[in-house]
């Protein structure tokens, strides 16, 4: 969501993607065109848009295929390509406060395996560079779709558990401030069944975008746009600096330091 219009990938086979542009309000489409990537999430910083490109899993000894790339929303010229943080597709793509939040699965050590976790790392949308992350597998890390609120970045993932009905599985979409901590949440969907899989089947998230007080999710079971209504809390105000003894001379130049209450 940005500039007033809602912005979609659509898949159209391996290595092609259809980017659209649409009203908001009634799905229309002001504009389309194709892009030469396998693009999984979006982001827009208000000039550029920002797609991951999926090209594999990240293996030990190798350079990481994924990239970031940022597209001239209009012509969709390639203005810049990014390394990806993720070793293996980025899940989710966002911007909050001129800062590029990507989330995915990140390993440090590739060479045992995948066996990292669910983070969300925020990174230069100039050039690329890390400049912090959190993890988020406790708030689940599979699927991963970010958006972002105005001042809260929104985190939506299945969570359940299997094998356990009623309702086994919900979708909660968390709003986070820019360290990781949990301001808000708000449960969109759940569904009394036993897998993932067949939650999935009914609520099967494409994506999401937050624009003027709601969240627009594409829910690829139905192959709908569901909007919902989404005002977030803004994060806490940051602590008052801490107290602390200062000496102060009340007349300058004189050892005669007598003041009158």
């Amino acid at each position: 969501y940005a500039d007033g219009s809602l912005w979609m990938l659509s898949s159209m086979g391996p290595g092609m993607t259809t980017l659209i542009r649409m009203d908001p309000m009634t799905g229309v489409p002001s504009f389309t065109f194709f892009g030469a990537m396998q693009a999984d999430a979006l982001a827009h910083d208000g000039t550029d848009l920002f797609a991951t490109r999926t090209a594999g899993e990240w293996l030990c000894g190798s350079a990481n295929p994924n990239r970031i790339e940022g597209l001239d929303p209009v012509t969709a010229v390639l203005v810049r390509s990014l390394p990806s943080p993720a070793a293996t597709e980025t899940g989710g793509l966002a911007f909050l406060d001129g800062l590029l939040y990507a989330a995915g699965v990140v390993d440090t050590d590739l060479c045992d395996g995948l066996t990292g976790v669910g983070t969300i790392t925020a990174l230069d949308p100039v050039d690329g560079t890390l400049l912090g992350s959190f993890e988020i597998g406790a708030l689940g890390d599979e699927p991963q779709h970010l958006a972002s609120g105005g001042e809260v970045l929104l985190y939506g993932s299945w969570a359940g558990q299997e094998g356990v009905a009623s309702p086994a599985f919900s979708w909660p979409v968390y709003s986070l401030d820019s360290a990781g901590n949990v301001v808000d949440s708000k449960v969109l969907f759940e569904t009394a069944v036993v897998t993932g899989v067949e939650a999935s089947q009914s609520f099967d998230i494409g994506g999401m975008a937050w624009g003027g007080g709601e969240l627009f999710v594409l829910n690829n079971s139905t192959q709908t746009v569901q909007v919902f209504d989404f005002p977030v809390a803004d994060p806490p105000p940051p602590p008052p600096p801490p107290a602390r003894e200062v000496s102060l001379d009340i007349r300058p130049g004189d050892n005669e330091n007598c003041i009158n209450l």
